[in-house]
């Protein structure tokens, strides 16, 4: 483990906002106040310290400093747990990440998606690679870093070729290196979080061949492109989808093998557009038991140039990443049902959702190409969905 490394995130993870403070304590106290007859109030904070892995010593400590106010208990166990710092039980976490894992599974949804978001903002888990798993199996989208493996390589091509319409005028394009709001802002974590458990990894034969996302409850949407060159291979490759979901409040999911899905065996296929109309493909699917699953929100209408985009996807197969390009849609082009962004990195597998600032989907990623800059990409408006007869029925309630 890089030392340094630990030592910052120790520090991060002491030093909280106000705001997320009290927002953490605020959920505690709402969930003793609405539990049980028998779990309220002090047994539900003995429950909390009862389920983290905690030592002897601090199990003593904890054994009665609780005296019946909701906010004040639950500010009390927080105040504790944030000052211990590393877990000596289980040094992958922090004392406070060791408190709130267990809650994940039994909080609900909405509560968990908060819960992550913070362990994953303040850096509660102190190791790595136990950080990676954690994020792998919830779908919290990591940041891409701009130097490194995932940075723009000089020769990416992804996806059909493409005339990129933009700038590359570096002083413009200098809004790409503004900082991610990943490392501020754990609302836009959260809504992020939401946003991932309507998204997937394409795996096909068992290797990753792309990302998709949840229009309903029953269909994904991916590119053409990642499923063949022709209707016939699309056909043929069907068979052999599963779809990889993550595992927020699954406590039965290993931590990193998510929730897979199958396609509909007697009609897999929905609706397609082919490579060089709209490159995209809805496949039916069955996600009754994959729990915490959520279709996305669609954005009917084209973004304004200039405007935010966020790219969540399974580069490589790599765990759930997320590009947030500052001002990055560069283009819109309405009549061709296509939207050209720039980004500092690789910004995204086929078929990854692109977000507005509210998190709803406005496009389908679906090319990338190296610029001196970094990254050109290029998009299939959702309003191409729209204009498919079989597909519009199911969106929006069938508007």
């Amino acid at each position: 483990m890089n030392m340094d490394l630990s030592i910052r995130d120790l520090i991060k993870s002491m030093e909280w906002k106000h705001s997320d403070k009290e927002g953490l304590i605020d959920l505690w106290m709402s969930a003793a106040i609405k539990a049980p007859p028998e779990q309220k109030g002090i047994p539900f904070f003995r429950a909390m310290v009862d389920a983290a892995e905690l030592n002897d010593d601090f199990r003593a400590e904890m054994a009665n400093p609780f005296k019946g106010g909701a906010r004040d208990d639950a500010r009390t166990l927080f105040v504790w747990a944030q000052g211990k710092g590393v877990n000596p039980a289980n040094p992958k976490y922090t004392t406070l990440g060791s408190i709130m894992y267990p809650t994940l599974f039994s909080f609900g949804v909405e509560q968990a998606r908060l819960t992550a978001a913070l362990i994953v903002k303040y850096k509660l888990i102190v190791d790595p690679g136990e950080r990676r798993l954690f994020t792998a199996r919830f779908q919290v989208p990591v940041q891409v870093p701009v130097t490194g493996e995932d940075s723009a390589a000089s020769d990416l091509a992804v996806g059909p070729d493409f005339s990129w319409s933009g700038s590359n005028d570096a002083l413009q394009l200098q809004k790409l290196f503004h900082p991610d709001p990943l490392d501020w802002d754990v609302g836009f974590l959260t809504r992020a979080i939401t946003a991932s458990s309507g998204v997937c990894r394409i795996e096909i034969n068992g290797a990753p061949g792309g990302t998709g996302f949840l229009i309903s409850p029953d269909l994904v949407v991916t590119n053409y492109h990642v499923l063949g060159k022709t209707d016939a291979e699309i056909d043929a490759t069907a068979p052999n989808v599963k779809l990889r979901f993550g595992a927020l409040t699954n406590e039965a999911a290993q931590e990193d093998e998510g929730q897979l899905a199958a396609l509909d065996a007697a009609s897999p296929v929905l609706s397609r557009s082919p490579v060089e109309k709209h490159d995209f493909v809805v496949l039916r699917t069955d996600t009754s038991k994959c729990k915490g699953t959520k279709p996305v929100t669609l954005q009917k209408t084209a973004p304004a140039q200039d405007s935010n985009l966020s790219v969540i996807h399974h580069s490589g197969g790599q765990a759930m990443r997320l590009q947030f390009s500052p001002s990055g849609v560069s283009t819109v082009m309405e009549p061709q049902g296509k939207l050209q962004y720039a980004s500092r990195t690789t910004g995204g597998s086929s078929g990854s959702p692109c977000f507005n600032d509210d998190f709803a989907v406005i496009a389908i990623h679906h090319a990338a190409r190296s610029k001196l800059w970094g990254v050109a990409g290029e998009g299939i408006l959702i309003s191409a969905l729209y204009e498919d007869e079989q597909v519009k029925q199911y969106l929006d309630g069938g508007e």
